[in-house]
């Protein structure tokens, strides 16, 4: 959504980011971890993290996830959703994006 980018562009753009390449996906793209440093003391951000935990993006059950596992992915969603961040705010069924591509394949 237009949330969304929003908020990661808030995150990332103008900073230096770290991109931790994981594995190819089946379509050969890079499927990678991003973090920046933010704030005055440059705390570490990781992009994934700060997007679930802010209800702007849902965990992908068919990814690979990293150095923090689909555990802790799904408890930072599952916090967003009982907070009604972002996505989770809006009435109505969210489509995920795991849903939307079952539903048109």
């Amino acid at each position: 959504s237009v949330e969304s980018r929003d908020a990661l562009a808030a995150l990332l753009l103008g900073k230096t980011v770290h991109v931790y390449p994981l594995v190819r996906d089946q379509y050969g793209r890079m499927v990678a971890e991003i973090s920046v440093r933010t704030g005055l003391f440059r705390i570490k951000k990781w992009a994934a993290v700060e997007q679930i935990k802010n209800g702007h993006a849902s965990v992908y059950q068919g990814g690979s996830f990293g150095r923090f596992g689909a555990e802790k992915y799904e408890k930072l969603e599952s916090a967003a959703k009982k907070k009604k961040l972002g996505q989770w705010s809006r009435r109505g069924k969210v489509e995920t994006a795991q849903e939307f591509k079952r539903r048109t394949k």
